[in-house]
Parts: C-alpha cells; sequence; structure tokens
C-alpha cells in the first residue's frame, strides 16, 4: 500500500467497504459434530454445577479432546450461495479512485453491519492523515472487489487452509496479488494515455 500511495493511486476521499463469504476448509458435518461437543460439554458442566445427574468423566475428556483436535475451532456457518455452510467473512476497504484495497479483515460475525465501524476506522490508521474521518463512512461497496478476491485470484470461494490463522494469511496474499495487479494495470494504462496523447 506504500507504493501505492507513492504513485499516487490510493487518494482516500472515498472508501467503499464490502463484506463476503468464503467456505472455509471444513464440512459442515464436521462443525456440526464440534457444536454438539460444545453442547453436550455445556450440558455436562450445567449438571455438574447443579449436581444433578452422574457424569461419565470419560466422555467429557473424550469430547473435551476432540474439540482440541478439531482443526478450525473459530469457523461458525454463514449464508453461503443460498444455505449455510462454514465460512469466514471477509471484510475489504477500496479506494473508489483505482480500485485498490486499503483495508482488510477476516470476522466470525456473519452480519456486515456490525463490521462497519471497524472496517472504517481500520481505514482511518491505514491512511492517516491522508483520509477524510467522515467521508464514507456510511455506505458499503457493490461487492465488485469481493468478487474479483473470490473468482478471479482465488477461482473459487473457498479458502485452502484451515483455521482464521490460515484464511488470514491466505486472503492477505490473495490481496497483496490483487493490488500489485491492479497497480501494474493503472500505471501502464496512464503510460499509454501519455504516449498516445503527449501535452
Amino acid at each position: 500500500m506504500r507504493l501505492a500511495r507513492f504513485c499516487g493511486l490510493i487518494k482516500g476521499e472515498w472508501i467503499a467497504i464490502d463484506g463476503s463469504k468464503f467456505r472455509a476448509v471444513s464440512s459442515a458435518s464436521s462443525v456440526r459434530e464440534r457444536e454438539a461437543l460444545r453442547r453436550y460439554l455445556d450440558i455436562c458442566e450445567k449438571a455438574d454445577a447443579e449436581q444433578q445427574g452422574t457424569i461419565d468423566p470419560s466422555a467429557v475428556k473424550a469430547a473435551m479432546e476432540k474439540l482440541r483436535q478439531h482443526p478450525e475451532p473459530e469457523v461458525r456457518f454463514m449464508p453461503v450461495a443460498k444455505s449455510n455452510a462454514p465460512a469466514y467473512n471477509v471484510q475489504t476497504a477500496v479506494d473508489a479512485q483505482h480500485a485498490l484495497i486499503v483495508a482488510h479483515a477476516i470476522t466470525l460475525d456473519a452480519g456486515d453491519n456490525r463490521c462497519l465501524e471497524p472496517m472504517a476506522e481500520a481505514v482511518r490508521k491505514a491512511l492517516a492523515p491522508h483520509v477524510p474521518a467522515t467521508r464514507g463512512g456510511n455506505n458499503r461497496g457493490d461487492g465488485t472487489c469481493s468478487t474479483t478476491l473470490k473468482y478471479r485470484i482465488f477461482g473459487h470461494p473457498r479458502f485452502l487452509l484451515r483455521g482464521l490463522r490460515g484464511a488470514q494469511t491466505e486472503i492477505g496474499l490473495a490481496i497483496m496479488a490483487y493490488n500489485l495487479k491492479r497497480m501494474i494495470d493503472v500505471l501502464v494504462a496512464v503510460a499509454l494515455n501519455r504516449k498516445l496523447n503527449p501535452a
């Protein structure tokens, strides 16, 4: 992003914020099983606190061990392609001048509205002091950048790395690739325009 700012490709006047769901590696059945194990452990804890019934310590230990071994303990069910699937919500903030991504985050919250303020703050930090504090603060994007990330960079709307950390790494690399390609396209177009239309 520093290079983009140095080249004058990020204006920081209008920022579009958009969210998109990316499927996780985990299958729906493994996440359902994980949630069932958590419910079972909650029931056991409640029964133990109220001293009701007998609890099988070996079953509790086995459930806890299975939870510890789950490869994606953070992933949640989110609406993806007219169904609910294990997914992460990828938030992107895009500078309107040349459609470069200036900030991004992965959240476990399926709703985009609660992500708007944290993303606006991330943009302010990323572009300070160049971005106005209020402009574009309550507008969401049109989804173009997220669609580009999903289908042009990834080739599909699914992560390949497991867990929140893996998803963060993967989206970080994809955004870097997207921004570099976009910068090259813009700079080549500007140089070509100068050659064709000398002042």
